[in-house]
């Protein structure tokens, strides 16, 4: 049996999400995560996407068999889940939760008796009606927010502002623009070194207040959002060979949110 793995480059953070006591630890496999004794519950955030399938899975341990919940957390896109069936052996699994699982089909995961809850966050509109389908019943409480049309997402699947819409329809697409507007502006950036510098922080500052503006008007800025603003702001500011340290003044200096 094929056990479904991160490749060498694709980090897990694992936290534990219960009371028993688990340390903090990076992961690149199911057998990695097998040695993580004593918790029942997992949430874990992966970096990269998709898991890619590796070597075969030894023996699920009994520690691994007892676990009842987890959640999965894509940060890049698609969000896909190689190898679910491995899943199946997973007797006691009653809640998933997956987030940005662009990437997910209706019949991705396997049949689970223990489900009780799956919980989607941010997927395919198309497959909604199949999940739906699939979980008709008394059995298993299905939960789904922040399904985006298919061809909305072919032209925004990259964009790190993506999943505002769900907070804000108009707030987060005006959001999705200013990024695409940027990164356009970024990739068409003379390689004179100097010239290159003074254009680019043209187009960060444009960008800023272009989210300035957004904020004022809709009001979808909180912290996460803020947290999400700046790491797309620094992910644009070193693609333009602006210093860190630059980055991080301008950010501060421009924003009202």
């Amino acid at each position: 049996m094929a056990c479904t793995a991160l490749s060498w480059r694709q980090w897990t953070r694992v936290w534990p999400c219960t009371r028993r006591t688990a340390a903090d630890g990076f992961i690149s496999s199911w057998p990695a995560l097998m040695r993580k004794r004593r918790f029942l519950q997992a949430c874990t955030v992966f970096e990269r996407s998709p898991w890619t399938v590796a070597a075969p899975c030894p023996p699920l341990p009994r520690e691994l068999k007892e676990l009842e919940s987890f959640r999965i957390h894509w940060r890049k896109p698609p969000g896909q889940l190689a190898d679910a069936a491995a899943l199946a052996s997973l007797t006691h699994l009653a809640v998933i939760e997956l987030v940005d699982g662009y990437g997910l089909d209706a019949d991705t995961l396997p049949e689970l008796t223990s489900l009780t809850q799956l919980s989607i966050r941010g997927l395919r509109r198309s497959i909604v009606p199949a999940l739906k389908a699939r979980y008709r019943g008394p059995g298993v409480r299905l939960v789904i927010e922040g399904a985006k049309p298919d061809t909305w997402l072919a032209a925004n699947l990259n964009n790190p502002f993506r999943d505002w819409v769900d907070d804000d329809a108009r707030g987060g697409a005006a959001a999705c623009k200013a990024y695409a507007s940027a990164l356009r502006a970024i990739d068409k950036l003379p390689q004179d070194r100097d010239g290159r510098a003074d254009e680019a922080e043209a187009v960060l500052r444009t960008l800023v207040e272009a989210l300035n503006s957004i904020d004022q008007k809709h009001e979808i800025i909180d912290t996460l959002r803020r947290e999400e603003a700046f790491d797309a702001f620094v992910e644009l500011a070193a693609r333009a060979e602006v210093p860190a340290h630059m980055a991080d003044q301008w950010f501060d200096e421009w924003r009202d949110f």
